[in-house]
């Protein structure tokens, strides 16, 4: 179930990258991540104050959730910006050739999780994959892609915390959107960037999709990290990449060549392959 969870995960963030371009519509850059993340925390207040109210934190969980709430703002900022500044493909392959990276060695050294055969073919085919699918490395220093580097580096970092922390995931969901609408709200009333663009119900109604996806999400990677080797979560989380672009070509009328589409699919059996040597090791025993 967990690794089910994880590749829900992905298959949503996936169809983050239409809501994202949709919202763009209407809502400036900056703007539209406020206005999701705090109508998120509008939903959620209730449902905390209804069932687990009051609070219990523990003394010792305060700094790791200060710095989930940070780190989960600038994720959140930094891949929109990434999406909106630069080829989704260059943001993917970016992003998970980072988070794979760092999260075979925080799990190897940090969590000092066990290895297996499977794992490391799982890693090697999704590191050929990406090189696949990023070949011929056009675009790959632009502000796009050093936004889609900040966002896994901040990804990783949270998603670590969540798998250390022991703390409820509602408290975690309403933490993450008071962080980023405090944060958010701030920049906003000082900088006061861009807010409206142009009327837009699309706009507005992708703003409410978004808003119920980014709560369904965070509270699949809370159930879905904590309990699953660090790495092979984050392998699996690369399916994204197949669930992007086949969105993006039905959506957006974006091209996939063969060479794409050759790594995409090396990705995606990489993103499973942990799974089913699971399974078949289960179904043996």
């Amino acid at each position: 179930m967990k690794y089910l969870s994880l590749l829900l995960v992905a298959i949503i963030s996936g169809f983050f990258i239409m809501l994202i371009h949709w919202n763009a519509i209407m809502f400036g850059d900056i703007f539209q991540v406020w206005i999701r993340n705090f109508a998120a925390l509008l939903l959620i207040i209730p449902i905390i104050m209804w069932k687990y109210w009051p609070l219990t934190i523990a003394k010792k969980e305060y700094w790791p959730l200060f710095w989930y709430s940070l780190l989960v703002a600038i994720a959140f900022i930094t891949i929109t910006l990434a999406y909106l500044n630069t080829d989704v493909k260059n943001v993917l392959a970016v992003r998970y050739f980072t988070s794979t990276c760092l999260s075979f060695f925080i799990s190897l050294i940090l969590l000092k999780e066990k290895s297996s055969a499977s794992k490391i073919v799982a890693l090697a085919l999704v590191t050929l994959g990406l090189i696949i699918f990023a070949y011929p490395f056009n675009s790959m220093f632009t502000m796009g892609a050093l936004y889609a580097f900040i966002h896994a580096a901040s990804w990783i970092g949270f998603s670590l915390i969540i798998k250390k922390t022991a703390v409820n995931g509602a408290v975690i969901l309403m933490l993450e959107f008071l962080a980023v609408s405090v944060l958010l709200g701030v920049y906003l009333v000082v900088v006061q960037p861009e807010i409206i663009r142009e009327f837009s119900w699309l706009a507005i109604v992708a703003a409410g999709i978004f808003t119920i996806l980014i709560m369904t999400i965070t509270s699949l990677v809370v159930y879905g990290f904590r309990g699953t080797n660090f790495n092979i979560a984050n392998i699996i989380m690369t399916s994204e990449i197949f669930f992007s672009l086949l969105f993006g070509y039905f959506f957006l009328q974006q091209g996939i060549s063969s060479i794409e589409l050759l790594g995409i699919i090396i990705i995606f059996i990489a993103a499973i392959l942990p799974n089913v040597s699971a399974f078949i090791k289960s179904d043996k025993e």
